[in-house]
């Protein structure tokens, strides 16, 4: 069962549902989006695997990527107007030494211009359309997370 999915069967009371270890969390995720259902469904897809640090738009980002020392950061792309913002913080982020080797997912609307989507994708490690699957989503993130980049 995936961590988002729950179990309709009836579940036991009692203490044999304390009797399970409690597991650590698998590593931070930094996500910044402006969009609040693009936040969401992020977070009812990877919050109970991964610790979420959200920022809704790209100020302090490059302080809170120093602070927090993320596994993996999802951008939002967000609409044409503002693609440049989200590749802007890319390149930030590859340009500060120590910061070259985080994943980089970006999230958003498929752009109809083709060769700045080409480019997008050339230099991020992965990109998602919305609307993604939370499947999606999951199974993106955690290799990125697991290739250690």
């Amino acid at each position: 069962m995936l961590p988002w999915e729950h179990d309709d069967r009836k579940r036991r009371r009692g203490p044999a549902l304390s009797d399970k270890p409690h597991r650590a969390r698998q590593g931070l995720v930094l996500v910044i989006a402006g969009d609040p259902r693009t936040q969401d469904s992020i977070r009812l897809t990877l919050q109970k695997e991964y610790e979420l640090v959200s920022l809704t738009d790209g100020r302090g980002f490059i302080e809170a990527v120093e602070a927090y020392n993320p596994d993996l950061i999802i951008l939002e792309s967000g609409p044409p107007e503002r693609l440049s913002d989200g590749y802007q913080m890319y390149r930030q982020l590859r340009a500060r030494s120590g910061l070259q080797d985080i994943p980089v997912l970006f999230v958003g609307a498929m752009c109809a211009d083709a060769a700045f989507m080409r480019s997008l994708v050339t230099h991020g490690d992965a990109y998602l359309t919305e609307p993604f699957s939370q499947r999606s989503l999951w199974d993106v993130a955690t290799r990125l997370i697991a290739s250690g980049f």
